[in-house]
């Protein structure tokens, strides 16, 4: 390999080099402000939630519902699924056999 060939290969690798340690730095910076925002605003520092906690709260919700409040749920989404079918049939997009 020629001495310019070199000499451009190893300014690439610096170049890409710098741009990697750039982005980790970013991204750790952005974290951190992300952690001192939270605490500032008084939610603490934040922990994972797991699929268990999750569904757990789902569940506290959907039981802390009364039929009458389900029933309502269930109907509007019904109507908004009837209405997107619809749309997607008769709509904007039904002269191209979408």
């Amino acid at each position: 390999m020629g001495k310019m060939k070199e000499k451009f290969m190893e300014e690439q690798e610096r170049l890409i080099r710098e741009a990697v340690e750039a982005f980790v730095d970013d991204d750790w910076q952005y974290q951190e402000y992300l952690k001192s925002l939270s605490e500032r605003m008084g939610y603490g520092t934040s922990k994972p939630v797991t699929q268990e906690e999750i569904q757990s709260n789902h569940d506290d919700w959907w039981n802390s519902l009364t039929d009458k409040q389900k029933q309502k749920l269930y109907e509007e989404q019904e109507a908004y699924e009837k209405d997107r079918i619809n749309n997607d049939i008769n709509g904007l997009n039904s002269r191209y056999g979408v």
